[in-house]
C-alpha cells in the first residue's frame, strides 16, 4: 500500500519535474514493496526457516535502505555520485543474504541443523553491523553537507532543505533501536510490537513526504550551476602572487591552456543542462514557479 501511494502520488506542480522535486520517489517505492519477501512468515509463522527469515530481514535491510535513501536524495541534490560503487556492493551483500534466507524459508522439509542456523545467524549480525556502520557513514556525509549549506558556503541555499536534512537523521536511530533489540532478544513477540511500530511510524513518514521539500526550481539551479563553473574557472586562472613568483617564476609551459579550462566548464554546465533539459523543452513557462504544495 505504501508503495503504490509514494508511486501514484504527485503534487500536481510536482508532476512537470518528477524527479527534481522528488529525487527519491523511485527508490522509496521499491523498497516500500520489496517486504512482500517476507510471505512466508505470514502463512507459517511456526516455522523455524520463516523465523530466521524474517527475524534476519530487518538487521539486512533496514539500515542499508536508510543509507540509499540518503545518499540517494541528497546526493541528486549535490550531484554526488561517489556513493553508487558502494551502494552497488551493498545491496550485493544484503539481498545474497535475504535470498539465502527466503530459501532456506521456501525449501520444503528443510531439517535447519545447529551448524547451519549458527552460519545463518553469523552472516545476519555481520552483514547487519556491515549495514549499520555504512548507515553511519551516510548520515555523516549528509550532516557535512548539512553543515556546509548552514554556514552558507553556497548562496543557493534554498535548492537544499536543510529542515528536512536534519529531521531524517532520527529515522536511522529510530530503526537501530527498534531492530536490534528483536534480533538479540530473539523474540517473536518484540517483532510483532515491532511491526505495529514500524507500520505506523512508516505511515508518518509517508505523510511527511509527499510534499516536496525543495524550494528552488530547475532554472535557478541551472543558472546557480553555471555561476559555480565560472567561478571555479575564474579561481583556477588566478595569477601567483609576488612570494610565488619569486620562488618560482612563471612559465608558460605549465600553466593549463586555456583551452583545457574552457572545456572543463563545458563539462560542469552540461551536467546541468542534461539534468534540465527535458523540462525546459516541456514546460518553460511554469518553471520560475516555487515549489508547489499539496
Amino acid at each position: 500500500m505504501f508503495a503504490a501511494v509514494r508511486w501514484f502520488h504527485v503534487c500536481p506542480g510536482a508532476k512537470e519535474n518528477k524527479s527534481y522535486y522528488h529525487p527519491d520517489r523511485k527508490i522509496i517505492t521499491l523498497l516500500y514493496a520489496v517486504p512482500v519477501i517476507l510471505f512466508p512468515y505470514m502463512f507459517n509463522p511456526a516455522s523455524h526457516g520463516s523465523w530466521l527469515l524474517v527475524k534476519g530481514y530487518y538487521p539486512l535491510t533496514h539500515l542499508f535502505y536508510c543509507a540509499v535513501l540518503l545518499f540517494n536524495y541528497f546526493g541528486k541534490v549535490k550531484q554526488w555520485e561517489r556513493w553508487h560503487l558502494s551502494g552497488i556492493i551493498s545491496s550485493v551483500l544484503v539481498f545474497a543474504s535475504v535470498i539465502l534466507l527466503f530459501a532456506v524459508a521456501l525449501w520444503p522439509g528443510l531439517q535447519i541443523s545447529t551448524a547451519m542456523e549458527e552460519l545463518l545467524t553469523i552472516i545476519i549480525f555481520s552483514v547487519g553491523l556491515l549495514m549499520t556502520a555504512y548507515c553511519g557513514f551516510a548520515m555523516w556525509q549528509v550532516w557535512q553537507w548539512i553543515h556546509e549549506y548552514s554556514t552558507d558556503n553556497f548562496s543557493n541555499t534554498e535548492d537544499f532543505p536543510l529542515t528536512y536534512a536534519r529531521s531524517v537523521l532520527i529515522i536511522p536511530v529510530i530503526h537501530a533501536l527498534l531492530v536490534w533489540p528483536m534480533v538479540l532478544l530473539d523474540s517473536p513477540t518484540w517483532l510483532a510490537a515491532m511491526q505495529i511500530m514500524l507500520s505506523v511510524f512508516n505511515a508518518i513518514f509517508l505523510i511527511s513526504i509527499l510534499p516536496s521539500k525543495r524550494k528552488g526550481n530547475p532554472l535557478e539551479q541551472m543558472i546557480e550551476d553555471n555561476r559555480e563553473a565560472d567561478i571555479e574557472e575564474a579561481l583556477e586562472q588566478k595569477l601567483p602572487t609576488e612570494e610565488e613568483n619569486k620562488n618560482c617564476p612563471p612559465n608558460r609551459a605549465t600553466r593549463p591552456p586555456k583551452s583545457s579550462l574552457t572545456l572543463r566548464r563545458k563539462r560542469l554546465i552540461s551536467k546541468s543542462l542534461q539534468r534540465q533539459s527535458a523540462s525546459l523543452k516541456r514546460f518553460p513557462n511554469r518553471l520560475a514557479k516555487r515549489s508547489p504544495t499539496v
